[in-house]
């Protein structure tokens, strides 16, 4: 079961399940998801699509960075389709599948008036059947402005619909705060956190 070692952990079951972190830059997202790959035995696929992945950054949080660990760039969307159909070969071979940004491609062919949708839904499709084999997937997503002066993750239903995790990272310029606003266990208001060398600290 993966674990990112803070109390979002008691709140979220990772266990067959794609987990979605989402939230604006800067608020956590790939630390989390360093964590997780940190807290990891079994091996871990990091597929990365924006150079998120940061080896001082594991380090850091870890201490090193394991060989247990398999760094898979994504400089495209159809190539991020290729690592994740990749993957269905690599069933009980491996522990946890880190998707980040799951959608930083997926939105640029939107903007281009690209339709992707078949594909997108293909490789959440893909990544489900995954989560079922027990190996459970943690992705994060980009966000846009709602009308209602809010934000939500890119491809938005989609996305949500398919996941059974859902998680908000949210700063207003004083607190760091988690949201739970979709999970078996049920939601949550949030639980205050802040970034630190380590990684995230809850409270």
């Amino acid at each position: 079961m993966a674990k990112t070692g803070c109390k979002v952990d008691e709140m979220v079951d990772y266990s067959n399940a794609i987990s979605c972190i989402y939230g604006k830059p800067a608020t956590g997202k790939t630390t989390l998801c360093l964590m997780a790959a940190a807290n990891e035995k079994g091996k871990v696929v990091f597929i990365e699509t924006e150079n998120s992945f940061s080896a001082d950054r594991m380090q850091q949080i870890a201490g090193k960075i394991g060989d247990n660990l398999v760094l898979m760039q994504a400089k495209s969307f159809e190539e991020q389709c290729r690592a994740v159909e990749s993957l269905l070969e690599l069933k009980g071979k491996i522990s946890l599948v880190i998707v980040d940004s799951l959608t930083a491609h997926y939105r640029k062919e939107l903007q281009e008036k690209n339709d992707v949708n078949p594909m997108f839904s293909r490789q959440l499709s893909m990544l489900k059947e995954l989560a079922s084999s027990n190996i459970p997937v943690l992705v994060t997503s980009q966000v846009y402005a709602t009308k209602e002066g809010d934000i939500s993750p890119v491809g938005s239903n989609m996305l949500k619909n398919w996941c059974n995790n859902v998680i908000k990272l949210h700063d207003d310029g004083r607190d760091r705060k988690m949201l739970i606003e979709k999970s078996a266990k049920g939601s949550n208001e949030g639980i205050y956190f802040e970034i630190t060398n380590e990684g995230i600290k809850t409270r």
